[in-house]
């Protein structure tokens, strides 16, 4: 929060400004070329996910003693914009890579990376990166 004294009066501005994104799914394309028994492969696809937002805009005015102090709010200060808010979808795109390698003839592992971008999200940009492990087993 700034506070600023114009004359014998003050103004004060603060923000706040968050999101916590409770789950999100993704849609991708997956494109590789198997080397062997290595895969390596792009990926790229949109996503949407689910989040809690707040945003909010504080404001304060009013009259200030001779040393700066401020000595109250005018009537109808202060004044807050905003505030919280639950399930607020997002939408945004995520790209990433990984390698498959095949051990056996039916047993599988895997590891990417993918990084998820979401737009403008109630005025907060979100993303996220993700590391994932996995195996498979073919029978």
């Amino acid at each position: 929060m700034e506070s600023r004294r114009i004359g014998n009066e003050f103004i004060t501005i603060g923000s706040t400004q968050g999101a916590r994104i409770n789950d999100y799914l993704s849609l991708r394309a997956r494109f590789g070329y198997a080397y062997g028994r290595l895969m390596p492969y792009f990926t790229i696809g949109a996503a949407a996910g689910r989040f809690d937002t707040n945003v909010s805009v504080y404001t304060d005015w009013g009259p200030t003693d001779a040393n700066g102090v401020a000595l109250g709010s005018y009537v109808g200060w202060p004044r807050m914009v905003g505030g919280a808010k639950k399930d607020v979808w997002g939408y945004g795109a995520v790209i990433g890579g990984g390698l498959e390698a095949a051990l056996a003839d039916n047993l599988i592992l895997r590891a990417e990376y993918l990084f998820t971008r979401f737009n403008d999200v109630e005025g907060v940009t979100a993303s996220l990166n993700t590391a994932r492990v996995g195996a498979a087993l073919k029978f």
